[in-house]
């Protein structure tokens, strides 16, 4: 699952320090554990990705994604949450594999989070 998070009419993205996709950015998410909800992932992760303790979820869509890993093909359905924050984070847990990135201005023809670097 996928969160959209914004802050003072901008996306907040993550800069990945890990393949895949290392050096990229990403919107902040994670996977779903066994017995867990996709909202309880997703606060699970971001907590660990951006120490927020709480943040009002709200359900925008899913799509089929595939997922590459270290050569395997991983076919996964994304989730995607939007959420607004009321500050910026300032810490986050580096051993997460995400590093903080800028707070992008929100694009008024953003069309892949992908591809954006």
């Amino acid at each position: 699952m996928v969160s959209i998070i914004s802050f003072e009419n901008q996306f907040l993205f993550l800069r990945r320090a890990k393949d895949p996709g290392a050096g990229k950015l990403d919107m902040p998410g994670g996977f779903v554990d066994f017995g867990e909800t996709a909202e309880e992932a997703l606060r699970r992760e971001l907590k660990e990705e951006l120490m927020i303790e709480s943040v009002e979820l709200t359900y925008f869509t899913s799509a089929p994604n595939h997922y590459l890993y270290l050569n395997v093909p991983y076919q996964t359905l994304d989730f995607y949450f939007a959420a607004t924050i009321s500050s910026k984070p300032d810490t986050f847990d580096s051993s997460g594999g995400v590093h903080i990135g800028d707070v992008i201005p929100n694009p008024e023809n953003h069309q892949n989070h992908g591809d954006a670097d």
